[in-house]
């Protein structure tokens, strides 16, 4: 296992210019007309480069970061809520977010089946899962997928169609957009 518990600072330090500037404004779409009452949540959010961007755009709903490594965690910024946890094991009401987000998360749950029944169960209905990660058939993506394969992780890596497909045995409908060998993927609580 890569271990993201000692990594923090790297993570900190680097990890901004790992999302191209097309995630951004894709997940600022998602949540610039948010606000008091809504409830926005990273899961898998390292060091808290997504969750803070955002907050610097809309202050206004709560923020909450969640990731399995405190070592990773410790290093976002207040006032984001801050809880280690594991997508399988949500400590969260049913209901409540009105935006789930994966930032290079997704290939990292060990349990997907149980990971998206609890994304399912705290998501609002009518709520947008957001989800950016690697094409494990473009060249790139498949060097990461090796790369993380070598170091134990679970490697649970999609092409976007497969992932879109995935989501409807939970009732979401999905669209995504593909740049090289990453991608966007937008999914809707149906119900």
């Amino acid at each position: 296992m890569i271990p993201f518990n000692y990594l923090g600072w790297a993570f900190k330090l680097f990890g901004k210019g790992i999302y191209p500037d097309w995630v951004f404004e894709a997940l600022y779409r998602l949540v610039k007309n948010l606000n008091e009452d809504d409830i926005f949540l990273d899961i898998g959010a390292g060091t808290g480069v997504l969750t803070e961007y955002v907050y610097t755009k809309n202050y206004k709903p709560t923020y909450i970061a969640v990731d399995p490594a405190y070592g990773m965690i410790k290093h976002v910024k207040n006032p984001v809520i801050k809880i280690v946890a594991k997508a399988e094991n949500l400590p969260f009401a049913s209901d409540i977010f009105s935006v789930i987000t994966l930032g290079e998360t997704l290939h990292h749950i060990q349990d997907l089946n149980k990971g998206f029944k609890e994304i399912y169960r705290v998501l609002k209905k009518g709520g947008y899962l957001f989800i950016f990660d690697f094409d494990p058939t473009e060249k790139k993506g498949k060097l990461i997928y090796n790369f993380e394969k070598l170091f134990g992780e679970p490697v649970n890596f999609f092409r976007p169609e497969e992932l879109a497909q995935f989501l409807n045995q939970f009732n979401f409908k999905s669209e995504y957009v593909k740049y090289g060998y990453r991608y966007i993927l937008i999914a809707r609580k149906l119900s």
